[in-house]
């Protein structure tokens, strides 16, 4: 089975908010599993791929929500019900918009935003249910090193080391 989101689809609420579907590698047996509604309690506009854990599919939407700034959500494939793991709040403590993929790593969901943050850049977090955190690249980079999916490679390079000050003072990075 394959499962994937769709930007436009669906008739619930305004209807042409998204999809989340399944269907068989075969081609055959297309279930729309979730249809988004947007508003202050669904997200809308999917975009980027789903991960899967435990019998969930995780994923992001770049609208929806109570301040229409984008969900990442959980969607339980037992119950066919859909959990908002975090509401996207814009600023300079939070993102915004977030489009691509979350990964799984170190027990944790991490994505990006488009916008949002220090300097309406976009954002770096990690999330789970009951949780969620704005990091800094150097620290999303020591937990993929940790869990064994990013290795250094060996050889002649040159090594740049970043300006820790900033990270301390700006983004309360004190150790990654």
């Amino acid at each position: 089975v394959l499962f994937g989101m769709t930007p436009f689809g669906g008739v619930a609420g305004d209807g042409d908010l998204g999809t989340v579907f399944k269907v068989g590698t075969d081609g055959n047996g297309y279930q729309v599993l979730h249809e988004f509604a947007g508003g202050a309690s669904d997200g809308r506009r999917p975009y980027g791929s789903l991960v899967s854990a435990a019998g969930m599919l995780f994923g992001l939407t770049a609208g929806g929500g109570p301040d229409n700034l984008g969900t990442a959500f959980a969607l339980d494939l037992v119950h066919s019900s859909v959990q908002i793991l975090h509401y996207f709040t814009g600023g300079t403590g939070d993102g915004q918009t977030p489009y691509g993929s979350l990964i799984i790593s170190g027990g944790a969901l991490w994505g990006m935003t488009y916008q949002g943050g220090s300097n309406n850049v976009g954002v770096i977090f990690k999330t789970s249910p009951g949780s969620y955190e704005v990091v800094h690249h150097s620290e999303l980079l020591a937990e993929l090193v940790r869990d064994g999916r990013l290795a250094p490679v060996a050889g002649d390079a040159t090594i740049t080391y970043h300006a820790s000050c900033y990270l301390a003072r700006h983004n309360d990075v004190l150790a990654a």
